[in-house]
């Protein structure tokens, strides 16, 4: 998903709630390895002392989704554990990982720790890098059908065609 997978965080273009009424979502991202991010919409951190799932997509990248859980502890209240599981769709890759990310008193990212797993198996282990945080202005993205398609099939001993890249058209 995030460390190799996506689309730089940094280039992805949040905008920070600073409208009363702007719709809120939570976004996380590894900040400096290269990691994008995952958009869960309508979240919020949840309250403390309590967890909630997540739906999460990816605007860009190899356009995957994630599910995932955030929970807030309950002891000083400004700790995260978020876990996710990703796919992308563009491409086969996959990654799982729990990150516990502390929040100073704001609700920002003041440190984190991530341990995960990479499509290949390879495991990882990410400081200080990770970050969640309230954003908004995202919009699912659409593109048809197509863009998954390509590569692995499930029924057994059917490849399907390579796409063009063209509409997801089986090239001739």
């Amino acid at each position: 998903m995030l460390r190799h997978g996506l689309l730089l965080g940094t280039s992805s273009g949040l905008v920070f709630v600073s409208i009363a009424n702007a719709k809120a979502d939570l976004c996380f991202r590894y900040a400096k390895t290269g990691g994008g991010t995952l958009v869960a919409l309508g979240a919020q951190f949840p309250a403390n002392n309590s967890c909630q799932p997540l739906a999460l997509f990816e605007s860009g990248g190899l356009i995957g989704a994630a599910n995932g859980m955030i929970c807030r502890d309950g002891v000083d209240n400004r700790t995260i554990i978020f876990h996710y599981t990703y796919n992308g769709c563009s491409s086969d890759y996959f990654e799982s990982a729990t990150c516990r990310i502390q929040l100073d008193d704001s609700n920002k990212t003041a440190s984190s720790s991530c341990r995960g797993t990479l499509s290949n198996g390879t495991p990882f282990i990410e400081n200080n890098d990770a970050v969640i945080e309230m954003c908004s202005g995202n919009i699912v993205p659409g593109g048809g059908g197509g863009a998954c398609s390509g590569g692995f099939s499930h029924r057994t001993g059917v490849q399907v065609p390579p796409t063009s890249g063209r509409a997801g058209r089986p090239m001739q």
